[in-house]
């Protein structure tokens, strides 16, 4: 091209023809355009920001310079919680972050975004998710908070939840790792095993009724009354903690069991005793467990023995608690009305 494209421009030399006349123009255009910019200035959260204008700039090196923490860029989830329910591995996973907003000149924009003069940059820092949260009665599909009345007795028929072999309230928060195990009296028939009665030893009614089942489902402030005890003595099933079955206190016994019953070869032997060689109860009437590592016998019944039958052998007083009481059987965490066998090991204490 020649000087002729260039209008407006006036040269006290020598008139130059060509692109040497040109070149020179360009130049002087170009350095009067960029005078003074060789910094572009932005506002990154109303902060003035320069950063040198030596290439395409973007919204990611205005928030290098402004120093902004690339970890406010996305937002982490929330930590997840595994336990374990009745043997059955669940998962709780936390909630999921929220990544930053990016605003450019009140648009939205990405860190990729080109910049330019005077931009107006907005960063709304990205949020983090909430941890997983699960209380103990949330794991539990029935869990429920109830009591009956057996034979003017209340009885607390509420579900117990253990966590790691000790029970715990209802809103009781898991944590990652934790063994959660629950149970509780739901039928009739539950009820009366719990607490020591036999269908074929008993007449059993409900609220008045005869009719009911042992599969009947309990509901809240049933009132249930057995004719007679197929053991000597009868239990409180008062909960300390919520605990079905924390109190077997001895009832009212007959003049007899007071005394100590007469054998036919006419030795007395305390009620609930463990009888000597050669008394009338023959050896099969008992068996022995092991409790807190003392050997402990108990009476044999038409039914099975459940846990809570050995309170009826031991000291242990379960009116005064001395912390949360632990159940553990063989080893293992237990329940109250977990049934156990001859030669069992059973350790029963007070967790402070």
């Amino acid at each position: 091209r020649g000087r002729d494209v260039i209008k407006g421009v006036k040269f006290s030399d020598r008139k130059l023809y060509g692109p040497e006349a040109v070149t020179p123009f360009g130049i002087a255009v170009t350095a009067q355009m960029y005078a003074g910019k060789d910094f572009l200035s932005v506002t990154v959260n109303d902060k003035k920001v320069k950063l040198f204008n030596s290439k395409k700039l973007t919204i990611s090196d205005a928030l290098i310079i402004y120093g902004f923490d690339a970890e406010n860029l996305i937002g982490r989830s929330g930590r997840s919680i595994a336990c374990t329910v009745n043997g059955e591995e669940r998962r709780f996973r936390g909630e999921f972050g929220k990544a930053a907003e990016i605003w450019l000149d009140g648009k939205p924009a990405s860190l990729d975004t080109a910049l330019s003069f005077g931009n107006n940059i907005t960063v709304v820092p990205a949020q983090n998710g909430r941890d997983a949260s699960v209380k103990a009665h949330e794991l539990i599909p029935d869990y429920c908070s109830s009591s009956v009345i057996l034979n003017g007795n209340p009885v607390d028929t509420s579900t117990i939840i253990l966590v790691n072999g000790a029970q715990v309230s209802a809103d009781t928060e898991i944590k990652d790792g934790d063994i959660v195990q629950y149970s509780r009296i739901k039928t009739l028939g539950d009820l009366l095993e719990a607490a020591g009665f036999t269908e074929t030893e008993c007449e059993i009614t409900v609220n008045g009724m005869k009719d009911c089942g042992y599969d009947y489902l309990l509901k809240d402030r049933d009132v249930v009354t057995c004719a007679e005890r197929s053991e000597r003595s009868t239990y409180s099933m008062t909960g300390i903690t919520g605990q079905v079955g924390e109190d077997k206190a001895e009832a009212d016994t007959d003049a007899d069991d007071e005394a100590g019953t007469e054998s036919d070869d006419g030795i007395g032997t305390e009620a609930g005793a463990v009888p000597e060689t050669g008394i009338s109860s023959g050896p099969d009437e008992w068996f022995d467990v092991t409790v807190n590592g003392k050997t402990v016998s108990l009476k044999r019944s038409h039914g099975r023995h459940m846990f809570v039958d050995v309170f009826n052998y031991i000291d242990f007083d379960l009116t005064k608690p001395q912390g949360t009481i632990e159940l553990r059987l063989n080893g293992k965490p237990a329940a109250f009305t977990d049934l156990i066998d001859e030669g069992d090991e059973i350790e029963i204490s007070w967790r402070k």
